[in-house]
């Protein structure tokens, strides 16, 4: 059994045991500690340090205006394989509505301007990204256009499950400039992927 326990009060710090191993943790970094009392002490000294400044740094975060420079649309809830093993359990086909997401993304383009950077969008999960196509396409449209207008350049990327018709998947070539395909889940699903599913 893993032991895990915050081990100081004010300090995003963590000690936990695994495997019969005692560690350390603090935002970003991990630390084995060692067996004598000095390197302990010196480990914790250190991972005190890193935490300090991972609290001062969110704490500056969070002070900083709201100012994203990437837009992350989930399109819908729509599923095409509704995976047992999938990390999101909202499946009930909800949609976004393209003007909140031609708005959100004025917004961020405003960011983007000010700071001299391209536009983004990442179409991701929640659901099945392209499982609402008119949706995904309307975004793409839009977002491009109004990228277009502010003389923003465009990056644009999809993470899909790839369960897509040819001419679906040349469309997303052509107009992303990445796509991230999902290739997780039980053995007999990755064999599809390499062509070797069982018969």
């Amino acid at each position: 059994p893993i032991r895990f326990a915050k081990i100081d009060p004010a300090l995003p710090l963590f000690s936990f045991s695994a495997s019969g191993r005692d560690f350390l943790y603090a935002p970003g970094s991990l630390a084995p500690l060692p067996s004598g009392r000095s390197g302990r002490q010196a480990a914790l000294e250190r991972m005190r340090e890193l935490a300090r400044s991972s609290r001062d740094a969110r704490e500056a975060a969070a002070r900083r205006p709201f100012e994203p420079v990437c837009l992350t649309v989930f399109p819908s809830g729509s599923f095409g394989l509704a995976c047992s093993y999938c990390f999101s359990s909202d499946r009930d086909g909800r949609r976004i509505e393209l003007g909140a997401v031609s708005a959100a993304a004025k917004q961020v383009m405003r960011n983007c301007e000010a700071r001299g950077l391209p536009f983004t969008l990442v179409l991701h999960g929640g659901g099945e990204p392209t499982g609402d196509w008119e949706l995904l396409v309307s975004i793409v449209e839009a977002t491009k256009d109004l990228a277009g207008e502010r003389g923003l350049a465009w990056f644009g990327h999809v993470a899909t499950n790839g369960m897509l018709s040819a001419e679906r998947a040349s469309w997303l070539a052509r107009e992303m400039s990445s796509i991230g395909l999902s290739c997780d889940g039980p053995p007999a699903l990755l064999g599809w992927a390499t062509g070797s599913l069982p018969e």
